[in-house]
């Protein structure tokens, strides 16, 4: 260096820029799925909530506050099934239908439908009867089920569905308005009348001779669960009025009751769904 020569003063290095901040994933919607005309009861869906996560290392935790897997030799997270679960959203499990502290898996493509009715037997007067809750759970397309005025009573109606009843069903749900009990006589079937109502629709009947016909005075009272609840099963046969014949035959009925919840299901179409239904019962 020449003497006359000024130092040359150091270059400082350029401040670093501060590291940009987190994204965040907005929270997913809800799915819904099966909901129809109906209003339906008691829905429920799950909601998905995914947290905020940031690709920095945390001393072993993201952002958001989940596990970090250590990263493999590549520099990618290993496949593990841990992390797949992790990782995977949860599936909607669909629309949850309730009545008297439960609730059920509404099928895909199924509807529900609270009624209000008046329970008592025949003609007996107003007092003497008491205004009580039922469900109608049927699947969706059916023309018939747009526009119907639901009765508690009624066997044929148009629309093929099921019937979620209460203490007022059950107490006068029998042959003759007797209880269903379940046991050999009026109470063996969900009959709710004091004659035989026509044949629901589209179902296969029987006549007396027929080796197929259930015969609800031989049939046996079967002990079953609906979603962890003690519950009796029968195969019945209920007596009904073929109208294409005007004769009496028999079609095949199938009955839940839950004494504990004091709930009667009655299936008059042999649904395919009925029992996985019943299955994802929850209290």
């Amino acid at each position: 260096m020449r003497p006359d020569a000024e130092p040359r003063q150091p270059q400082s290095s350029p401040t670093p820029a501060p590291p940009a901040p987190p994204a965040s994933h907005a929270p997913t919607a809800p799915r819904r799925r099966g909901t129809g005309r109906k209003v339906l009861v008691g829905v429920g869906a799950a909601v998905l909530v995914l947290g905020s996560a940031t690709a920095g290392l945390a001393g072993g935790v993201l952002h958001g506050g989940a596990s970090l897997q250590p990263l493999d030799g590549e520099g990618a997270a290993p496949d593990t099934a841990e992390a797949r679960s992790e990782a995977a959203p949860a599936e909607d499990p669909g629309e949850r239908v309730e009545f008297r502290g439960m609730s059920v898996l509404l099928p895909e493509g199924w509807a529900a439908e609270t009624v209000t009715d008046s329970f008592g037997a025949g003609a007996a007067p107003e007092e003497g009867r008491v205004s009580e809750d039922w469900t109608a759970l049927y699947p969706e397309g059916q023309e018939a089920c747009e526009a119907q005025e639901w009765s508690w009573t009624d066997t044929s109606t148009g629309c093929r569905h099921l019937k979620l009843l209460g203490p007022g069903g059950i107490a006068h749900g029998g042959a003759g308005w007797a209880a269903v009990t379940m046991e050999p006589g009026p109470g063996s079937t969900y009959t709710a009348s004091g004659n035989a109502q026509p044949c629901p629709e589209g179902e296969p009947t029987f006549t007396e001779a027929d080796p197929e016909r259930p015969a609800a005075d031989q049939g046996t009272v079967e002990e079953s669960k609906v979603g962890g609840e003690p519950a009796s099963f029968l195969v019945a046969s209920l007596t009904c009025v073929d109208e294409a014949t005007a004769t009496f035959t028999s079609v095949e009925q199938r009955l839940w009751l839950v004494p504990g919840a004091e709930i009667l299901v009655v299936d008059n179409y042999r649904f395919e769904e009925t029992e996985a239904l019943l299955a994802s019962a929850q209290w």
